[in-house]
């Protein structure tokens, strides 16, 4: 039955209702104080106005209220405390005027707000108002528009939006997803953007600000230090004070300053343009400020090249400076005495080149124009004046060198210089050559022949050296383009000539050639186009007073008759000569006629032989030599007595000198393999065999001249160059004997007496006294390590957490040291730490790692000391330590006791006795083991 006190009303099944105006009306529902209120299913209401409006709602405290007034879903809000509001469904609210008004919200504190379904708001005036976020102490707040994950802890920091955004400490203010800032105060702005120390400010996706008043404004800028500025997308400001103004600029120490990045393309050094790599620099790197610029050291030798961009150290450009001083001095004489072959001797102002391209040589020379050239003291251009050509007698000629692009002065106006000692210049249509004075001399003298000639035509003379007295008729030329000189004198056909009185022209009779001692020759001239006539049928002339003609295969000059006589007169000379060659007499080959030895024979085709008893039987042999031979066989070379080719040989051989014989084919020789390298030769397929003597009978050759030494050479090489080589073997002997014994090589020394290194392993590496690499590919690094198989690590276990490496499956082992002689590897820079990370790591790096599993200890063990952690007690007492052994169960203070599933028990002593779905607050605190509901 339900119970009611002072003027209370307990409606509801098994309700109580206690307090002046205290209403009860759920089933089960109870209602403590005045006004207090209970309308939900098993819900409680205790003090004064308490409102429990839902199913197992809890509202403890002055005007507190849980639930929402006749909802049937949002259940199981708790409300503690003065004017606390629990009304999310399963929300808690715990402290003064606190508000869980999301779905499993908490609400802890004085004045906080958890509006978003499961956020969490802790302290004073702390605020979620997006699901899944946290705000703890004093007026902190994640905003509506913030996504889950997002946090606030401290004072006055805030999360205004961002999905696991972050802000820990003093007015921090963040915005943007996975943004973090801690300190006091600072400002994250954008995608994982980062703030740490204090009033620092980063503004753009990914940018970062670590220290005291620094800014990295723009995506991905970096500032660090203090008061340091990284002003644009991709900036980085490192030192105090330092300023990246322009993006991607680097700013690097205390104070430095980036100015706009300024692209130079080129220069001009001693009147050479240069163009250079890196012409287009996106950024800038400042390790300065003007009036306070930095060396950098420690700079390694850059590349030097026309496309390197490296860095350049003090070293190169010291060997430049010394190269610059020597070429200074080398200008230095230039300048006071001049180079070799030129040289000057005045005091007057230098030469001064204006056109472009252009040549001034010579004191106050001035080469106006582009490509000009002033030559000589004084000289002056002007420019290029064209003169296409010109109309003599009538005539219009056209000139080469008509589009002169510049000038060459020697002079000036009134101060003009002869040039002398000029060639002659080339006479042509295309010539553009200069012409000397006795050309022009030559014309001149032509030119007044000429003249004398046409006053003669003109006075009714004739043309000197032609005349004719005749009354016949005139001569007639009926051809084209024909002649016809002298009376009655006829030109029948396109192009004759008819030179003489009578003389007819016929038809041109073209002779190609003839056949002359069996030999076919061709003749020049074997398309005549026209005829030349002296005279006609019956009436032929003399031709007489005939310069000597070209003898040439191609010449179509007349020839007289003292050519004919010289060639009659060798005929007869090549008749004797062939009847002495007959008798062994006269000719390439003279022997002793006498003799009646055997005569040379050469029945091979286009065989040659020479000498008794010498026979070429084999094709295209040539066998010169007493009794030598070829034995039959074809291209055969065979010089000296007795010389001789086996028979059946093959290819084209050669045997020189008396008794020389060539026995056995020629052997390729394809290539070598010489200290493990295999070498390929030239000539590895030998047409035939060279032979200068016989087996026990060698002959030296001398005076071979140096032959070409390349991969492809087949020339032979003489002593001088086999000498230098055997030299470079001897020095390469004496340097590996060195090695061999420890001497080592440039850069790499050893010193022991102990036995070899050992690679057995297929491209292994062993270096160091009795160093062993067993496996394929293995380093043995150092005196007496030895390398084992490659163990493949691909992960562990820790924590209870899997990890997986990067490096699992490693193909050979680089070892140090051996079994109990291990070494320390030393000067190991940094390692890249990630995932897929293969680095070494350096003591540095594990040192860090420790120190922070260190600060990880000390936390845990305070947390587990009570001494931190979201539970506080005190250490000292030794009492029973709190038990949650209920599913998704919490329990808090010494001896408190969660045995019940989704229990929440906070107090020394509390406990729920088993009762699933139990909240207890307080020591002692306690729910009646068996209840139902939560």
């Amino acid at each position: 039955p339900a119970t009611a006190a002072g003027a209370a009303n307990a409606s509801g099944a098994a309700s109580v209702a206690i307090g002046v105006g205290a209403v009860a009306s759920g089933d089960e529902g109870l209602a403590l104080g005045n006004l207090a209120t209970a309308t939900g299913l098993n819900s409680q209401a205790a003090g004064f106005n308490a409102r429990a409006f839902s199913q197992n709602a809890t509202a403890l405290g002055t005007n507190s209220k849980a639930g929402v007034l006749g909802s049937t879903t949002i259940v199981n809000d708790t409300a503690i405390g003065y004017k606390a509001f629990a009304i999310g469904g399963n929300s808690t609210s715990l402290g003064s005027q606190v508000q869980a008004n999301g779905a499993n919200s908490v609400a802890l504190g004085v004045s906080t707000t958890a509006t978003g379904n499961n956020s969490f708001a802790g302290g004073n005036s702390a605020t979620t108002g997006a699901a899944s976020t946290v705000a703890i102490g004093d007026t902190v707040s994640v905003a509506a528009a913030a996504g889950p994950g997002s946090t606030a802890i401290g004072a006055n920091s805030s999360v205004t939006g961002g999905t696991g955004a972050v802000a820990i400490g003093n007015g921090q203010t963040v915005n943007g997803d996975g943004a973090v800032a801690i300190g006091d105060p600072n400002s994250a702005t954008g995608t994982g953007a980062v703030t740490i120390g204090a009033n620092n400010t980063s503004n753009g996706q990914g940018a970062v600000a670590l220290g005291n008043s620094n800014t990295a404004t723009g995506q991905g800028s970096v500032a660090l230090g203090n008061t340091s500025n990284a002003a644009a997308a991709g900036a980085v400001a490192l030192g105090d004070t330092a300023v990246a103004n322009n993006a991607g600029d680097v700013a690097l120490g205390s104070k430095s300053v980036t100015a706009a990045a300024v692209g130079t393309s080129g220069a001009t050094i001693g009147g050479t343009a240069y163009t250079f790599a890196g012409t287009a620099p996106t950024s800038t790197v400042s390790v300065g400020a003007v009036g306070a610029e930095r060396t950098i050291t420690n700079v390694a030798a850059g590349r030097l090249s026309a496309t390197s961009t490296d860095a350049i150290n003090g070293s190169q450009l010291f060997a430049t400076n010394q190269q610059v001083t020597s070429n200074t001095t080398a200008i230095t004489n230039i300048t006071n005495g001049g180079t070799k072959y030129f040289h000057a001797n005045s005091t007057l102002p230098d030469s001064t080149a204006t056109g472009t391209d252009s040549v001034a040589i010579g004191p106050n020379a001035v080469a106006n124009n582009a490509g000009d050239v002033a030559l000589g003291s004084g000289s002056t251009t002007a420019a290029a004046v064209a003169t296409t050509g010109d109309t003599i007698n009538g005539n219009a000629y056209t000139y080469a060198g008509t589009t002169p692009t510049s000038t060459l002065s020697v002079g000036a106006p009134g101060a003009e210089r002869t040039i002398t000692n000029v060639a002659a210049g080339r006479v042509s249509a295309s010539s553009t050559d200069a012409i000397n004075g006795s050309q022009l001399f030559a014309t001149n003298t032509e030119v007044g022949k000429v003249g004398t000639t046409v006053n003669n035509i003109v006075n009714g003379g004739g043309i000197k050296y032609f005349h004719s007295n005749s009354t016949l008729p005139d001569s007639t030329a009926t051809g084209t383009d024909s002649v016809a000189i002298g009376p009655n004198a006829v030109a029948n056909n396109a192009g004759d000539i008819a030179l003489g009185s009578g003389s007819v022209t016929a038809a041109a009779n073209p002779t190609s050639g003839a056949t002359i001692g069996g030999t076919a020759y061709t003749f020049a001239g074997a398309t005549p186009t026209s005829v030349v006539s002296v005279g006609a049928p019956g009436a032929e002339r003399q031709i007489t007073n005939v310069a000597a003609g070209q003898l040439s295969g191609t010449s179509t000059d007349a020839v007289n008759g003292s050519q004919l006589f010289a060639t009659n007169q060798q005929v007869t000379s090549n008749t004797t000569a062939i009847s002495n060659i007959t008798n062994g007499k006269a000719g390439p080959f003279v022997s002793d006629n006498s003799v009646t030895a055997t005569q040379p024979v050469s029945s091979g085709a286009n065989a040659l032989a020479g000498g008794y008893g010498a026979s070429a039987t084999g094709a295209a042999s040539s066998v010169i030599g007493n009794s030598a031979t070829d034995n039959g066989v074809a291209n055969s070379t065979v010089v000296g007595q007795g010389a001789s080719i086996a028979s059946g040989m093959t290819g084209s051989n050669v045997a020189i000198g008396q008794g020389s014989a060539v026995t056995a084919a020629a052997v390729p020789t394809a290539g070598a393999t010489i200290g493990g390298t295999a070498y390929t030769f030239a000539g590895a397929t030998p047409a035939g065999v060279f032979s200068v003597g016989t087996a026990g009978n060698e002959r030296q050759i001398t005076n071979v001249a140096a032959g070409q030494l390349s991969s492809t050479s087949t020339d032979a090489v003489n002593g001088s160059q086999l000498f230098a080589t055997n030299q470079q073997v001897t020095s390469n002997t004496t340097a590996i004997t060195n090695i061999n014994n420890g001497g080592g090589i440039k850069y790499f020394h050893s010193n022991s007496t102990l036995p070899d290194s050992t690679a057995t392993g297929t491209d292994s590496v062993a270096i160091g006294p009795n160093a062993v690499a067993n496996n394929a590919g293995d380093i043995a690094l150092g005196s007496g390590s030895t390398t084992a198989a490659a163990v493949a690590t691909t992960g562990d276990t820790i924590n209870g957490n899997a990890y997986t490496y990067a490096g699992t499956t490693p193909t050979s082992t680089l070892s140090v040291g051996a079994p109990g002689a291990e070494r320390t590897i030393t000067n190991v820079a940094a390692g890249r730490v990630s995932a897929s990370s293969t680095d070494a790591i350096n003591g540095s790096q594990l040192f860090a790692t420790n120190t922070e599993v260190g600060k990880i200890g000390t936390a845990v063990t305070n947390i587990t000391n009570g001494k931190a952690g979201p539970f506080v007690s005190d250490s000292s007492v030794t009492s029973t330590q709190p038990v949650s052994s209920g599913a998704n169960a919490l329990a808090g203070g010494f001896g408190a006791s969660a045995t019940g599933a989704a229990s929440s028990v906070i107090g020394n002593g509390a406990t729920d006795n088993g009762v699933a779905n139990s909240t207890v607050l307080g020591q002692g605190a306690s729910i009646t083991a068996g209840l139902t509901g939560s």
